[in-house]
């Protein structure tokens, strides 16, 4: 073999050990994550729950006015302020 193919062979051997060690290193931390999640009281999700806090209509308005005694952010919300006129 030249010495172009061992250098190849060994990078790749090199990259496949160094991904080896990433993922076992990685189930350290996703195995009680798992675990913590099968314990939780929030393991079925619903449509009700990923829409408890939903923005509405009117808070899309923050994106093409801005706002008004009428229309009040909520602060929480991170929304885009509007263009100054």
């Amino acid at each position: 073999m030249g010495a172009a193919v061992r250098a190849w062979l060994r990078a790749g051997l090199t990259l496949t050990s160094a991904c080896a060690a990433g993922l076992a290193l990685l189930g350290f931390v996703v195995v009680p994550f798992i675990e913590l999640v099968g314990q939780s009281n929030r393991a079925l999700p619903s449509l009700a729950f990923s829409s408890m806090f939903a923005m509405t209509a009117g808070h899309w308005m923050s994106l093409v006015t801005t706002p008004s005694a009428v229309f009040a952010i909520n602060w929480e919300y991170s929304l885009h302020a509007g263009s100054s006129r």
